[in-house]
């Protein structure tokens, strides 16, 4: 009997067991489960909400990369105007230079070319007046000496050459 009595103690043990096993997972189910499935959940959404968070991240990142490369398109586009027309500018500026340059060179020239005509007619006149003093001393001459035709044609030939070799005719040939 005592095989019986283990035997009959193996199954009380055996009941004993599973009564407790079972009586701790409806525990577990009634109070345990709900906090498990529960916490599982939670972690659950919050791996949701987290993915969710970094694809929004991740599309704002793009869209802030689109936006930046459109500007930096934008500003290379800009730069690209700006030394067109400070380009243009500066060849406007030259160009005005040049022909401010010219005109005053012009008026340069004009101003010399008046310089000259005012000198060339004092020069004119200076001779005139020598002339005129070289007339009057030919005339004189002749008048002293004789009114002889022969006498005349000679001082006049004499006063011509004098007149020819004066300074002022000197400067009007060269």
């Amino acid at each position: 009997m005592e095989h019986g009595a283990s035997t009959n103690t193996g199954l009380w043990v055996l009941v004993f067991n599973v009564i407790s096993f079972i009586t701790v997972l409806g525990i577990l189910g009634k109070f345990g489960w709900p906090a498990i499935v529960k916490a599982l959940k939670d972690r659950e959404e919050h791996i949701r909400k987290d993915l969710a968070a970094a694809e929004k991240a991740r599309l704002d990142a793009d869209s802030n990369r689109r936006d930046l490369e459109k500007k930096m398109a934008d500003l290379e586009q800009r730069t690209a105007e700006l030394v067109a027309q400070a380009k243009a500018r500066g060849e406007e500026l030259q160009s005005g230079i040049l022909k401010e340059a010219q005109a005053q060179a012009s008026a340069i020239l004009e101003q010399s070319r008046q310089q000259l005509d005012k000198e060339r007619a004092r020069l004119l006149q200076e001779v005139r007046g020598q002339i005129g003093e070289l007339t009057v001393l030919a005339t004189e001459r002749i008048l002293r000496h004789s009114a002889d035709p022969r006498v005349h044609r000679q001082y006049v030939e004499e006063l011509l050459q004098e007149i020819e070799r004066s300074p002022a005719a000197q400067g009007k040939r060269g």
